[in-house]
């Protein structure tokens, strides 16, 4: 079944169009493609802010005017930021991965490659005659090689560009990578200090892994499944699969993010509870719920408060914590209870638990700002998530599915858009009323789509319920 783009992965598409749309043009030479190709991402980077700050781009286009006003050329300012810095550097990673997802290959690569096996005829480099995606893998194996044997070679190697011109140009300023960093570890220093510590009763979560096994909310079970696996929200919804290994031991596969190690085999975690009942909640949770139909985004942004609000519930406390914690928590009490110095230093031992690289044993750092009490708890008694709303105009995710055509014919956006959040909803709520009184009700009063009356009353003549 086919899934509807949202947010800023339509922005992209639509810039992929383009250039699949210019790579067709047998009219045009290499050289006039990338040029083409520069002008389409200059115009990406005025959308979205280039990732400046507000004052920046505010000298920025002060600068530019006064240029263009003394060539007697045209102002185009850049519009100042519609989204962090931080997240217009992971939109970028979005745009790189999709144009490296089309395998064509830089417009002079094959004529810098030929030069290269020319100037050195002692080596064999008959792998880089091999098309894309081939040449990507060889093209490490080669530098891997000539590292130590030829270092000229292998520093020609790096020089060589092989990718779309495109990917190049969607590459975030040095200037924003700095800044990014320096926020991080001004963020990082915050968290770590003592005001910010985040306490957690051992006694209450050792209670919750026991407890929620008893549900059948998908709420409950990836709370579960999270805390028992110190998985990723995404990982545990959507792209990460379990099977058993031993008694307390499972194989994970389908790790979110890699930091450009490509695909990362299965590896093995242990859980903090039997792999038994590990597994059990988590294929009743896969099976609850439709999110293999929605994108990363949708589901992140769908999930996250709900989530969010009842890890807070069943931790006891009223602020402070959210459901990535569980992350940490996951961490914090598997290095408590089963790191020993012949699994090596804490953080190699900690890396390997959230499958970060081997080279990569800093990265753990951010996941320490919790701090296990041993205090006993009182009697674990919260309820179940319920989801509380009636039967009465109650559509299923399937049955929304099929009027996906009949609002994408209406060409008209707010439609398209309540449409996907209602999906959603349904996705994490199999009872959701869907009413006017519903729809209309303000975000600010509660209400989860606010949208006018008028599109509520067509989107409600759509699906049937008007």
């Amino acid at each position: 079944m086919s899934r509807k783009l949202s947010g800023h992965r339509v922005r992209i598409a639509a810039f992929i169009d383009k250039i699949v749309k210019l790579e067709k043009d047998d009219s045009l030479t290499g050289s006039q493609r990338s040029k083409k190709v520069s002008s389409l991402w200059r115009t990406e980077i005025r959308h979205w802010g280039g990732g400046e700050t507000k004052e920046q781009i505010e000298n920025i286009n002060k600068t530019t005017k006064e240029k263009s006003d003394k060539e007697g050329k045209k102002f185009r300012p850049q519009h100042l930021p519609r989204i962090a810095p931080s997240t217009y550097s992971s939109y970028l990673s979005d745009y790189r991965s999709e144009i490296k997802a089309l395998n064509y290959i830089h417009f002079d690569a094959r004529d810098k490659i030929a030069k290269l096996q020319k100037k050195f005829p002692n080596e064999d480099l008959t792998l880089l005659d091999s098309p894309m995606p081939a040449l990507r893998d060889h093209m490490i194996s080669l530098k891997a090689l000539y590292l130590v044997k030829n270092s000229i070679l292998h520093d020609s190697l790096s020089k060589l560009k092989i990718e779309h011109s495109a990917f190049y140009a969607a590459k975030v300023k040095l200037s924003v990578r700095d800044k990014i960093k320096h926020d991080s570890a001004v963020a990082l220093k915050a968290k770590h200090s003592a005001k910010n510590l985040k306490f957690v009763n051992k006694a209450r979560i050792e209670s919750l892994l026991v407890h929620l096994a008893g549900s059948s909310h998908w709420v409950d079970l990836s709370i579960l499944v999270a805390l028992a696996s110190g998985r990723r929200a995404i990982e545990v919804l959507k792209v990460g699969a379990f099977n058993k290994v031993d008694d307390h031991h499972v194989l994970f596969s389908g790790q979110a993010k890699t930091k450009s190690r490509g695909v990362i085999k299965p590896y093995k975690i242990p859980v903090l509870i039997h792999s038994d009942t590990f597994i059990e909640a988590f294929n009743k949770l896969r099976m609850s719920t439709h999110f293999e139909y929605m994108s990363n985004d949708e589901i992140n942004a769908g999930t996250a408060a709900r989530l969010n609000m009842h890890f807070r519930r069943y931790m006891g406390v009223e602020k402070g914590l959210v459901f990535k914690d569980s992350r940490a928590i996951y961490l914090a009490l598997m290095l408590e209870s089963y790191h020993d110095n012949s699994m090596g230093t804490v953080e190699a031992f900690g890396a390997m638990l959230l499958g970060h690289s081997e080279l990569d044993v800093s990265t753990q750092v951010i996941y320490k700002g919790i701090v296990l009490e041993d205090e006993p708890d009182k009697m674990f008694k919260e309820p179940f998530t319920q989801d509380s709303r009636s039967s009465e105009n109650v559509l299923s995710w399937d049955e929304l599915s099929t009027f996906d055509e009949a609002v994408a014919d209406k060409y008209r956006g707010a439609l398209t858009r309540l449409h996907s959040k209602i999906k959603s909803e349904v996705a994490q709520n199999s009872r959701l009323v869907i009413n006017q009184s519903v729809l209309c009700k303000l975000k600010k009063s509660g209400g989860a789509f606010g949208v006018g009356r008028s599109v509520a009353q067509d989107y409600l003549k759509i699906i049937g319920l008007n």
